[in-house]
C-alpha cells in the first residue's frame, strides 16, 4: 500500500488519481482538508483509496499510519502552509521510517 502525504491537496490528489488508475492502492493522509477532490470521490468509496487524518510533522502519528495500513512506499506531497523561514533551517523535514 502507498502512502501519499498531502494526499488530499492539490499534487497529492493528482498522484493519487494515476496510482489508483494504474490499480494501486493508496491511503491519503490530509491535516486540514477532509473531502476528497470529486475525481477521487469513486476510488474512496471502492475502497482503492483511503483517507486518513494524519499530521506529517507529527512522527507518532506518521509511524501509527504506516504500521496501521502496512505502507511500503511514501510519497511526500504535503507543504508547509506558510511561506516563513522554518525556526531552525539547518533541521531536515525528512523523517526517517523503519517498515516492519
Amino acid at each position: 500500500m502507498i502512502l501519499i502525504t498531502g494526499g488530499l491537496g492539490f499534487l497529492g490528489s493528482y498522484i493519487a488519481s494515476y496510482l489508483v488508475s494504474q490499480k494501486q492502492k493508496v491511503v491519503l493522509t490530509s491535516h486540514r482538508r477532509t473531502e476528497p477532490l470529486p475525481f477521487l470521490k469513486e476510488a474512496v468509496a471502492s475502497g482503492q483509496a483511503q483517507v486518513v487524518p494524519c499530521d506529517v510533522a507529527n512522527r507518532d502519528e506518521v509511524l501509527r499510519t504506516v504500521s496501521d495500513y502496512k505502507i511500503t512506499s511514501i510519497i511526500h506531497a504535503a507543504h508547509r502552509p506558510s511561506y516563513e523561514k522554518p525556526r531552525n533551517s539547518t533541521a531536515s523535514p525528512i523523517i526517517t521510517l523503519s517498515a516492519t
